[in-house]
């Protein structure tokens, strides 16, 4: 289960455990979660049916139990304060925690593994603003195009003179290498963080040339896939599909690292909010 969904500390509890014994069977039950938590298994089923609660140390030690990290941990704590403080000041420092926790988990660096910018940092503004340098470096993970990247040209609309210039500068960030007659791509997994100051600017320009890249294309292409939709719904919704886009992205991204690299794709997703 996705514990930052969660309203409730306790009924998050009972899910887990229940998620765990499905999976490990008796490895996991309340009377071993309470001996770990120090207490008696009455006490327990006191809390998790009634209005009492665990001490802080008492819900780590069952978060340790049910195997959280420390961030999940943390916000089990921060779901368990803020159901007991009756400062309304502290509730709301206490909510605005809650949703930055759920916020953060589900920015698209929580669910795939992104390699660190590395060399391309000092020109990021260059790279991310750039497409035709993003696309060269994706087509260069193909072994055909990696052995004569001229053929790249007529694919993303640019001429050999700006293509040798954004070859020449991808060996000078030390992004792509050419060695014995071929370029070899040394990581294809560079991510732009969301609060990067050029994110918006890469969102905008990627769009477009996908806009431009449609409008040159045949639209019956069966390799092609378009969606658009519009509509309402209520705001844990949202973040439950949030979610979903991510696990999904999750376990494509270890197919895709696995894949065999033959075709160049883009893929974009966009989901916010009108009002």
């Amino acid at each position: 289960m996705n514990i930052y969904e969660s309203e409730d500390y306790k009924q998050c509890l009972r899910s887990l455990m229940l998620e765990r014994q499905q999976q490990f069977g008796s490895r996991f039950t309340f009377e071993k979660m309470a001996l770990a938590c120090g207490i008696q298994k009455t006490y327990l089923s006191k809390v998790l049916n009634t209005s009492a609660h665990l001490n802080p140390d008492q819900l780590f030690a069952a978060c340790d139990y049910l195997k959280l990290s420390s961030v999940e941990t943390e916000f089990m704590l921060l779901l368990r304060d803020s159901e007991i403080a009756v400062n309304s000041k502290r509730v709301s420092i206490l909510k605005a925690k809650i949703t930055k926790t759920r916020n953060d988990n589900l920015k698209t660096e929580s669910a795939i593994q992104v390699a660190k910018e590395g060399s391309v940092d000092s020109n990021k503004w260059e790279y991310y603003t750039d497409v035709d340098l993003q696309l060269v470096h994706m087509f260069l993970t193909i072994p055909g195009y990696a052995k004569d990247p001229n053929q790249i040209c007529q694919q993303i609309g640019i001429n050999t003179i700006r293509l040798q210039a954004i070859l020449l500068k991808l060996q000078s960030w030390q992004i792509v290498q050419f060695q014995d007659g071929i370029y070899h791509v040394n990581d294809p997994k560079l991510h732009l963080p969301e609060d990067s100051p050029v994110f918006l600017a890469f969102g905008i320009l990627n769009r477009v040339k996908t806009i431009e890249k449609m409008r040159l294309t045949k639209t019956d292409r069966g390799d092609d896939y378009f969606f658009s939709v519009i509509f309402s719904a209520s705001k844990k919704l949202q973040g439950k599909f949030k979610r979903k886009l991510l696990d999904v992205l999750k376990e494509l991204q270890s197919e895709v690292i696995d894949s065999k690299s033959e075709e160049i794709y883009q893929l974009n997703i966009d989901f916010f909010k009108w009002s």
